[in-house]
């Protein structure tokens, strides 16, 4: 497990990506850089992204990137204040250069 800092994922994505620079660095908003940064992180690296503050309720076992490699897997959930259902950020799973990142 590795947490990444505001610096470290900037002078990655300089080191890897910088053609996304302009980008990156154009958001107003930090948050819009943070949400950004796991997509280039995934795609290079492949893994597992999870918020700080996701907490799982049953074993990664059970998932299904333990079971089918190569499938990158997302989060469905279901929104507590109004009733739809929507694809999350906050856990993420695919090997790396899947091309769902790309």
């Amino acid at each position: 497990m590795r947490l990444w800092t505001d610096k470290a994922n900037r002078a990655f994505l300089a080191h890897h990506y910088p053609e996304h620079l302009p980008m990156y660095d154009g958001y107003s908003l930090n948050i819009k850089r943070v949400d950004a940064i796991r997509y280039f992180l995934l795609f290079h690296y492949g893994g597992v992204y999870m918020d700080a503050d996701f907490a799982c309720v049953r074993s990664l076992d059970t998932m299904p990137i333990r079971r089918q490699p190569g499938v990158a897997t997302l989060i469905l959930q279901r929104k507590k204040a109004i009733d739809e259902q929507a694809v999350s950020n906050a856990w993420m799973s695919a090997p790396p250069r899947h091309p769902f990142f790309a």
